[in-house]
């Protein structure tokens, strides 16, 4: 995806912001805690744009079967609380997406990704302003989009060169975050059942577990840590189970910065040290540079 292209979605993101905004999200919610996307404190009348921009690449295969697939994709996203116990939010990604096989062959696809909508319910909080825990359930689903890639004579292009899986796959899970100042803590759980998507493929159940320590020695500034586990059952091609299930576990150190009150800029690597893997897959570090916009 060109430079260019991504630079001008930031500032289309960065200018979105309406001159007569009424409060910033600290005095909102009465907190200056610095929170990623998905896990900020909700408030009456609280909306959150984004945009991350994710570089990710795994191998599959062994020899002249070996494939390398380069995913690359700019999600938007908005997140809006109409109270302060529910949050409704919607992620929409734009997918560039390079497969390279031992071969030699060689497909580049761009196209729109599966979006995704959420709800996050706020179950238990400590105390009505500025909560020092927070415990949230979250339902949601990942769309099907209708397009499917082919190639120039019309044949259905392999799973790994499409830009959306095709599938409907609904989610829940459970977040608690913990606020104590400059540090602060957070913790998710999420399952995702997929249903069969493109050719016949289906994923298999997906359990991600994350947590993510914080310290910010300033408003404007906050270093961050954290562990990301994938779990993933095998997935099934027309009802016949597949290898490429198991477990990678992601250490992901990071930087979030606050230029402006409700301007925010993140930056997280994931990098893998653990991988237990049915069949032959390797996952790649995954890059995400992000900015959210409190409008």
């Amino acid at each position: 995806m060109p430079v260019r292209s991504l630079a001008l979605l930031f500032a289309l993101v960065a200018l979105a912001t309406p001159s007569g905004a009424s409060a910033c999200a600290t005095c909102g919610c009465g907190d200056p805690t610095l929170t990623a996307v998905g896990v900020e404190q909700p408030f009456a009348g609280r909306v959150r744009l984004s945009l991350a921009v994710t570089h990710l690449s795994y191998a599959e295969g062994r020899g002249l079967a070996r494939v390398d697939v380069f995913d690359q994709r700019a999600t938007l996203g908005i997140a809006a609380s109409p109270n302060e116990w529910l949050t409704l939010s919607v992620l929409a990604p734009l997918v560039w997406r390079e497969v390279a096989h031992a071969s030699l062959q060689h497909e580049t696809t761009i196209g729109v990704g599966d979006p995704e909508l959420r709800a996050r319910f706020v179950l238990f909080r400590d105390r009505a302003f500025a909560p020092e825990h927070l415990l949230s359930a979250q339902v949601g689903a990942r769309l099907p989009t209708p397009t499917r890639l082919h190639d120039e004579n019309g044949a259905l292009l392999p799973l790994d060169a499409q830009t959306g899986s095709g599938s409907f796959d609904p989610m829940v899970g459970l977040a608690w975050s913990w606020f104590a100042r400059e540090l602060s803590m957070h913790t998710t759980a999420l399952l995702t059942v997929a249903t069969e998507g493109t050719g016949g493929w289906r994923n298999g159940a997906s359990v991600r577990l994350a947590w993510q320590g914080q310290w910010q020695p300033m408003n404007e500034l906050a270093l961050v840590v954290g562990l990301d586990a994938r779990i993933d059952a095998d997935p099934t091609l027309r009802g016949d189970t597949q290898a490429g299930g198991g477990a990678v576990v992601f250490v992901s150190p990071g930087v979030m910065i606050s230029p402006s009150g409700d301007l925010l800029l993140w930056l997280v690597a994931r990098l893998p040290f653990v991988q237990a893997l049915t069949g032959d897959r390797s996952d790649g570090p995954i890059v995400e540079l992000g900015m959210a916009l409190d409008v």
